[in-house]
């Protein structure tokens, strides 16, 4: 028995030391807001907020994050979905139940990174699946809410004890959010509809 804890307990010091040098060398991070404090229109240290203006509890969340040096150079890091989703920790709280460490290229450790967030609940396996209507969870941008594949967010990294999303916003469960076209067709409705009242004005002078 002593020989089976003492063979583990080597081959536990000597994965150590071969995974430590590799992390250290890159930054990392873990995908969790635990350090999240912040309210509706926080820029950092975000919470995921419910559609009643409430932090966010009720079922698991989907995430993918893509990170990079840059916002011109990032790549998917990790997709967590279906029963690898994110659990509540706590209101407007998530963690990774695996507890992952992931490396993201082109950082080293200790640098700031750029990352993206995209985030959604529901049975969708990708992001681009997901209802943006009702299942989509969208960032606060610093004057408004905005498409979450439009917004990156600077974030702190660490080596083999990796950091948090502390730089991530507010994420807000949004319901019927117009899409960019019907926005479009609105705004050209309002246009013609107040062009006909002017020139029917100038009919009645």
């Amino acid at each position: 028995m002593k020989k089976i804890v003492l063979s583990a307990l080597v081959l536990w010091t000597l994965g150590a030391f071969v995974l430590t040098p590799c992390l250290q060398g890159q930054g990392t991070v873990s995908v969790n807001n635990m350090n999240g404090t912040g309210t509706l229109d926080s820029t950092a240290f975000g919470l995921f907020w419910d559609v009643d203006s409430a932090p966010y509890s009720a079922t698991p969340i989907n995430v993918t994050i893509l990170a990079g040096p840059d916002a011109n150079s990032l790549t998917p890091i990790v997709t967590l979905a279906g029963p690898n989703a994110l659990v509540s920790a706590g209101p407007g709280r998530y963690v990774d139940p695996s507890g992952g460490i992931y490396a993201i290229p082109g950082v080293a450790s200790g640098q700031l990174a750029t990352l993206q967030v995209l985030a959604w609940i529901g049975d969708a396996a990708t992001f681009g699946a997901a209802n943006p209507a009702e299942h989509v969870f969208y960032p606060f941008g610093g004057v408004s809410y905005v498409p979450p594949t439009l917004f990156t967010f600077t974030n702190p990294t660490g080596g083999s004890t990796p950091a948090s999303l502390d730089g991530m916003p507010a994420m807000w469960r949004i319901l019927d959010v117009p899409e960019p076209g019907t926005l479009g067709l609105f705004a050209l409705g309002a246009l013609l509809l107040g062009l006909r009242v002017l020139w029917r004005r100038k009919r009645l002078r």
